[in-house]
C-alpha cells in the first residue's frame, strides 16, 4: 500500500537527474535489460511489476457498441487502483495506458473522448479526476458531458437499485459536443450499469475501458467479438 515513506522516496529519486524508478515498487528502471525496455518502449513500471497485470486485449458487442477491455481487473489491479484513487497515489496515473501510449494517441485522436463521471464527492475526497490524469499522461485530452447527481457505489447496492441508474447519472444541459465520433472510456468495468446508462445518454461509436471485472467478461462471454484488425491495440 501507499504509504508517505513511499511517497517521500519517489518525490526524492525523481529529483535525481537522468535515473528513472518503476512507479509501483521503486526499482530502478535502468537494471531492466529485457528486450521489450530496450527496444520497444520506456515502460513507467518495471517488468516483474508490469507482469503482474492481465492483459485481456478483447472486444464485446453490447446492445450494438463495441466494448474494448484492455485488462482484467483481478486482485492486483484492484490493489493498484486503490492506491491511485482511493489513497490519491496521483503520480501512479502514467502506469494504466503507458505501454500503448503512440497506438492510442494516433487512434483515438478520431474521437472526442468522454470519460465516465465521478460524483463531486468523490471528486472533493481525491481533489482529482482519476480518468482525467491517465489520459492526459498519454497527452488525450478528455471531456466530462455527465454528471452524478448522487454518490452511488455500484457494489453497494443491489440489483434492484441498481437499475435506477437512470436517476442518478444525466447528461448536463449545456455542453458542447464536437462533430466528431465520440470515444466514452472508463476505468473500471464492474455491473455495466453505468456504461450502459452513460451510452443512451451519449451514443458513442465505441467504449474503451481499461480494466473490466472477470465476473462481467464471464457473463459477456456470449457477445466476445473476433476482430482481425483491433482498434486500439
Amino acid at each position: 500500500m501507499f504509504s508517505k515513506k513511499s511517497g517521500n522516496q519517489r518525490m526524492c529519486r525523481s529529483a535525481l537527474p537522468d535515473e528513472c524508478f518503476c512507479l509501483d515498487c521503486l526499482k530502478p528502471l535502468d537494471e531492466e535489460t529485457t528486450f521489450t525496455r530496450m527496444f520497444l518502449n520506456d515502460d513507467v513500471l518495471c517488468s516483474s511489476c508490469r507482469s503482474k497485470w492481465l492483459e485481456h486485449k478483447k472486444i464485446y458487442n453490447i446492445n450494438g457498441i463495441n466494448y474494448h477491455v484492455l485488462y482484467e481487473y483481478d486482485e492486483n489491479l484492484e490493489s493498484f487502483f486503490f492506491r491511485y484513487k482511493e489513497q490519491r497515489d496521483i503520480v501512479l496515473a502514467p502506469s494504466f495506458l503507458h505501454l500503448y501510449k503512440d497506438q492510442f494517441q494516433k487512434t483515438m485522436k478520431k474521437y472526442m473522448v468522454c470519460g465516465v463521471c465521478s460524483s463531486d464527492k468523490k471528486y472533493f475526497q481525491r481533489g482529482f479526476l482519476p480518468l482525467e490524469e491517465i489520459f492526459n499522461s498519454i497527452n488525450i485530452k478528455i471531456y466530462f458531458p455527465l454528471y452524478k447527481a448522487l454518490d452511488f457505489k455500484q457494489s453497494k447496492h443491489s440489483k434492484k437499485e441498481r437499475a435506477q441508474i437512470e436517476k442518478i447519472i444525466q447528461r448536463k444541459n449545456i455542453y458542447p459536443i464536437a462533430l466528431k465520433n465520440i470515444l466514452l472510456v472508463d476505468d473500471v468495468l464492474t455491473t455495466g450499469a453505468t456504461l450502459h446508462r452513460s451510452c443512451e445518454l451519449l451514443k458513442p461509436s465505441a467504449v474503451f475501458v481499461i480494466a473490466a471485472h472477470s465476473l462481467w467478461i464471464k457473463e459477456n462471454k456470449p457477445y466476445e467479438q473476433v476482430e482481425k484488425k483491433h482498434t486500439f491495440w
